[in-house]
């Protein structure tokens, strides 16, 4: 398991109410060193594990290019749990039976231009 975050925010995420289009990403907050304040965006990541490939974005059916992510901040506040609900259809399509995990990427916001970013992962597996 590739753990080695220098920083550590106290997040956990897991899902919830997983269906092949969607899920609802539950993110806690507890502990933890941030300097500043916790928030992330609407972006995420979707990747699946193959023996072969190891862990790789899940193939997107529009084009890259064509993917607008809301620009909107959505606060983590400190020993809290907050839930986004996450449809992937638009971006993924359905996906098929397999090992998957999710990534947001969780912003420690000090000032305008000083920020760390830690890109956390939930697993799921989507089964027959």
């Amino acid at each position: 398991e590739e753990m080695a975050l220098e920083e550590n925010y106290g997040i956990t995420l897991s899902l919830e109410n997983i269906t092949t289009t969607g899920a609802t990403i539950k993110c806690e907050q507890s502990g933890g060193e941030a300097t500043g304040e916790l928030e992330t965006g609407s972006w995420y990541i979707v990747e699946r594990w193959t023996q072969m490939d190891g862990w790789k974005e899940v193939e997107t059916v529009i084009d890259k290019q064509q993917v607008g992510w809301i620009s909107e901040a959505y606060m983590i506040l400190e020993d809290s749990t907050s839930e986004w609900e996450v449809n992937w259809e638009w971006l993924y399509g359905e996906l098929p039976v397999g090992k998957y995990r999710i990534g947001k990427q969780i912003m420690d916001w000090r000032a305008p231009g000083d920020y760390d970013t830690v890109l956390y992962y939930a697993e799921f597996e989507l089964r027959d």
